[in-house]
């Protein structure tokens, strides 16, 4: 079923149908330059934009020798600025939330942690999911309602 939709797309086209012995007919199929325009699409919005999905990223580098080298390295630096933009836009949320006096967490622990893992990220330059570890350190609190 999906191989007759990216054929309906045009992204592939087939190349060859042939049968071995007694073997059911197979269909080899190949990317048309449209599929491989689609492919590069979807591969840069994967490398460039963060996204809350780990396998995203994860198949975005384990595909990531379909685009050109110079692609990659803007993408990356992309990618890396937007992480910057979604650490600066955490903390601000959790600066403006430590005023709440109806809030059942540690608001301040929380940011202790944030800050910690964004130092850590900058001398690492990682990247990514890993980059902000926020798993508490002690077991939470139950929550009293």
């Amino acid at each position: 079923m999906v191989v007759q939709q990216l054929v309906k797309a045009g992204f592939i086209a087939a190349q060859e149908t042939r049968r071995e012995g007694l073997r059911p007919e197979r269909t080899t199929y190949a990317l048309t330059p449209e599929g491989r325009a689609e492919l590069r699409d979807w591969l840069r919005e994967l490398v460039e934009e963060p996204r809350h999905e780990h396998p995203h990223f994860v198949v975005a580098l384990s595909l990531i020798g379909a685009l050109p080298p110079d692609d990659v390295v803007t993408l990356l630096h992309n990618r890396n600025r937007h992480l910057g933009e979604q650490r600066a836009e955490i903390t601000e949320l959790i600066e403006s939330a430590k005023g709440c006096s109806n809030c059942h967490m540690n608001f301040s622990g929380l940011a202790n942690r944030i800050a910690t893992a964004i130092s850590r990220s900058r001398r690492t330059r990682a990247t990514g999911p890993a980059a902000l570890d926020l798993r508490p350190r002690v077991p939470p609190v139950a929550d009293p309602l």
